[in-house]
């Protein structure tokens, strides 16, 4: 069995939550999946089960999963509310995981050789959001504009300020 502990992009460490994997999977079809043939696409359905991360994100599709290198969590804990896309790279050593490999390319059974890094976070779950301008025009990406757990009218109020939300 694998345990990865998740921490959804913008809350503190303290809300992260705890992942089992075990040697079969069913997913949403009622289809058996062997842990050797685990995808991380897999891993994403298996996440958007939680209610933590519907209240976030509406389809597995508006998410990224990000293997991070769990130590360097605890140094950025004070700063884990307000990352970015470039943080994730730069201050946890993100590596943006692909949802058609397997999850054993990232983890497996001897992933977690001591305590500490088996308590740590290991995966960070960006929300992500995709806005067509015109269609032969490509898909601009926006990730994280609104905190998870930011108060939506002030949030509203700043976006409104920046121009991003007008009035007609």
């Amino acid at each position: 069995m694998l345990s990865l502990n998740c921490l959804i992009l913008g809350q503190a460490s303290e809300k992260s939550f705890t992942e089992n994997i075990g040697e079969r999977y069913s997913d949403d079809n009622n289809v058996e999946i062997k842990f050797s043939e685990f995808k991380v696409s897999h891993f994403k359905e298996m996440l958007f089960r939680r209610g933590e991360v519907k209240d976030v994100v509406r389809n597995t599709g508006e998410m990224d999963l990000w293997k991070i290198d769990s130590m360097k969590v605890n140094e950025e804990e004070d700063n884990l509310k307000e990352f970015t896309e470039s943080d994730i790279r730069e201050k946890l050593g993100g590596e943006l995981m692909n949802p058609q490999s397997s999850l054993s390319e990232y983890f497996n059974e001897n992933s977690f050789k001591d305590e500490g890094s088996k308590s740590a976070v290991h995966i960070i779950v960006q929300l992500v959001l995709w806005e067509t301008n015109t269609p032969n025009e490509p898909k601009a990406k926006f990730t994280n504009l609104i905190p998870a757990e930011a108060d939506l009218s002030e949030t509203f109020n700043r976006l409104s300020m920046t121009g991003v939300i007008c009035q007609i």
